[in-house]
């Protein structure tokens, strides 16, 4: 081992200038490492080492494989080949940072020569009985085995095998419940998944106090590029359980890194991290430090370069700007403008479109800066995105009769989504993501996968300049498409989201045929195409050539969704839907139908008694994602005309999610009991146990949680400044209950 071979001056020096780079920096560190020429070889090759591992640390692979290269090498030879063999296996690690061809043929070369001379880096058996020790709850006798092998790593000053001791021990402090320990030396680990673990372990806690000590400790030591980049994970996987009393060390270690810009591609792994953390601290901060972030996003060179590393910008802008006042908003939407015009990108238009509509929507005066650079007179838009949202601006393009003269070229083209063509015919040219071909005798299908599904948007986004007779005809396109069982299931999943855009517009005879088609799919009678691989197929293990066409749940949850919408303005949907397809969606095997069964609940028109019992329990469901989803249905829809019985159960489920680990359902569970409190039939009994449960959640370590508590313990209901942009707002005066039961 390289360390026991040096003085004890040399290896002070070596912990010194560790602690030194992690605390303020490569440079700190490295002036402390000095190298004297005089020095025996193994005190050199100490002192270079750990210049060398810096350098790594920082991201700083070309000095680090110089240093090597350089000052290491030459001087291996006066070490045992045992140690140099552990020392090599470094040069070896920065060669696969740097994508180096020869990384490969270095590392299994190593590996054959430490076979040969019988060195490992690290106790095999150890760390075997360690592993077995914690399974089997003796955790008293793995810790010291796993304790042991991270100080003996730390003497081999091998790289790898440091990393892996620092995972194994961090893995062990998450099972004895010390999440905030196991979050230091998962950093150490570089292990981005398992510092989420751990994060999660944390957050599991609901305690602050353990939360902030994690917090200092990983900011303290978070120079180094690659634990810089990790923290940035674990604040951002907690942000939304950042105590208070620590956000004024967060926000300027933040701001710090925001300032940061990438020079090269394998430096910008920093960059997504700290801007998500950014979007969602956006909420909490005061309305100064949001300006600054703002003005920090628009001046980051990566706003003005379509590279596609700016679609994480973008999307923290959304949640920055929407917390930003609207007289401030104005002197942003230039920049803002500029990124679908000047300097428009691929990568992230769609993104970009979003933020430029959030200004439009926000501010009256932005909206028309953005009509008049988007949609000037005179100047025809092509593209289906702007076409999207020029409807939504309420910004005409073009008069009734050109958008009408294409209705029956578009309904022509989507009936093309599937073709029988002659083997040696040519398929039609559609766009979308490609074409899956099978033959059939002297005849091939053709499936075109989305073909066409971008003029299908545009022309939805001005249904309401259409003509009957276009409505019927895209209509009538778009189910022969969906009930056409050769058709893929992500092409029919497409086409029944589009359906709902037209379904206001639908005569009595296409609402009859369009519920008749959406029931029978959210039944769930329908069949594969047996042109592409089924769902099943392209999910085995022993499937080398994997190409999914979509998942059959998801055409049954859209298709009962659509069926849901289209209740509130057709009898034919209604009748369809509480025919029973509303039922089995809520009480449905597969969770993904369930919550989508849950989303249909709170589409429809109203709901029956049955409907109403199956949506409460599944308040109880095994799923969190369907718990968190009825629980929002409960807050939401406030006239369920809920009798005592549907109460108690209500508050029943309440309670339950109360105690929740996942703050989210928590919280769902603060803005349920919000509702439940406004209901006309709650006694004293009830009122009690509900202002019980959100004076528990008013103390909860989630921002979030104590949020929604707070808001929902005083009659009045208070104003909730920073809730998260994403939150849905609770539909309100519509009646929730079916005068008579299906």
């Amino acid at each position: 081992m390289l360390t026991s071979l040096v003085d004890g001056t040399t290896r002070n020096r070596l912990v010194r200038a560790r602690a030194a780079a992690m605390q303020y920096g490569a440079s700190a560190g490295i002036a402390i490492l000095n190298v004297d020429a005089e020095l025996p070889p193994p005190a050199r090759i100490a002192l270079y080492m750990q210049q060398c591992e810096l350098l790594y640390l920082d991201q700083q692979f070309d000095s680090a494989s110089s240093t090597y290269d350089t000052n290491i090498e030459p001087l291996l030879e006066h070490l045992p080949p045992e140690c140099s063999a552990l020392l090599t296996d470094n040069r070896s690690i920065i060669s696969f940072a740097l994508f180096n061809a020869d990384g490969s043929n270095q590392f299994y070369h190593q590996v054959d020569i430490r076979r040969l001379l019988g060195v490992e880096l690290r106790n095999s058996s150890a760390a075997l009985e360690a592993e077995r020790s914690a399974k089997a709850g003796k955790h008293y006798e793995a810790l010291p085995l796993v304790w042991r092998q991270l100080l003996e790593t730390y003497q081999k000053q091998n790289w790898r095998a440091l990393q892996v001791a620092h995972s194994h021990m961090a893995r062990e402090c998450i099972a004895l419940n010390w999440p905030d320990e196991a979050v230091w030396h998962a950093v150490q680990a570089l292990d981005k998944d398992l510092v989420v673990e751990a994060a999660n372990a944390l957050m599991v806690l609901k305690e602050s106090d353990r939360i902030a000590a994690a917090i200092d400790r990983v900011l303290m030591f978070s120079k180094l590029a690659k634990h810089t980049y990790l923290v940035a994970h674990f604040l951002s996987t907690i942000a939304d359980c950042i105590p208070e009393d620590r956000l004024e060390y967060v926000i300027p270690w933040l701001v710090e890194q925001l300032q940061f810009v990438p020079t090269a591609w394998i430096h910008s792994s920093i960059y997504e991290p700290v801007w998500k953390l950014a979007g969602q601290l956006a909420p909490r901060i005061n309305a100064q430090l949001l300006l600054g972030f703002a003005q920090l996003a628009v001046e980051h060179p990566f706003f003005i370069q379509g590279n596609p590393a700016r679609k994480h910008l973008i999307e923290s802008c959304n949640c920055i700007f929407q917390k930003i006042s609207q007289d401030l908003l104005t002197q942003f939407t230039p920049s803002v403008i500029s990124l679908v015009t000047t300097y428009k990108s691929d990568f992230d238009f769609v993104d970009s479109v979003n933020l430029v509509y959030l200004f439009a929507e926000r501010c009256e005066s932005c909206s028309t800066e953005i009509k008049s650079a988007l949609f000037p007179p005179g100047v025809q838009v092509s593209n289906s995105t702007l076409l999207i949202l020029a409807s939504l601006l309420e910004c005409p393009l073009q008069d009734e009769e050109t958008i009408n003269a294409g209705a029956a070229r578009i309904a022509s083209s989507v009936r093309k989504q599937v073709e029988v063509l002659d083997e040696a015919a040519e398929p039609s040219k559609l766009g979308g993501f490609g074409q899956i071909t099978k033959s059939k005798g002297s005849e091939k299908i053709v499936v075109h996968m989305a073909g066409n599904q971008h003029l299908i948007d545009a022309i939805a986004a001005h249904v309401s300049s259409l003509t009957d007779d276009s409505v019927n005809q895209i209509v009538d396109a778009l189910l022969d498409m969906i009930a056409d069982d050769r058709n893929i299931v992500s092409n029919r999943v497409s086409l029944a989201q589009s359906l709902e855009k037209f379904i206001p517009r639908l005569t009595s005879g296409l609402a009859q045929r369009s519920s008749q088609i959406l029931g029978q799919i959210a039944r769930g009678i329908f069949k594969e195409s047996d042109v592409a691989q089924t769902y099943q197929e392209a999910k085995s293990p022993l499937n080398p050539f994997k190409i999914s066409s979509g998942d059959p749940c998801d055409l049954v949850s859209i298709a009962g969704l659509t069926l849901a919408h289209g209740s509130k303005f057709h009898s034919e949907f209604r009748t369809e839907l509480h025919s029973g397809v509303l039922l089995e969606l809520l009480e449905a095997e597969n969770e993904k139908i369930r919550k989508y069964g849950v989303s249909a609940a709170l589409e429809a028109d109203c709901l029956t008694e049955s409907e109403t019992t199956s949506l409460i329990t599944n308040c109880f469901d095994s799923s969190p994602a369907v718990r968190k989803r009825a629980l929002y249905a409960l807050g939401t829809l406030q006239t369920l005309g809920l009798d005592r019985q549907g109460l108690l159960l209500g508050v029943r489920a309440i309670k339950n999610a109360s105690s929740s680990t996942d703050a989210n359902e928590r919280a769902e569970a603060a803005r349920a009991a919000r509702a439940l409190l406004k209901h006309t039939m709650v006694d004293g009994e009830i009122v009690t146990r509900l202002k019980n449960i959100l004076n528990d959640l008013s103390s909860d370590a989630s921002w979030w949680v104590r949020n929604c508590a707070l808001e929902s313990c005083s009659e009045e209901t208070q104003s909730c400044e920073n809730k998260p942009v994403h939150r849905k707002q609770a539909k309100k005066g519509r009646s929730r209950k079916c005068q008579t039961s299906s």
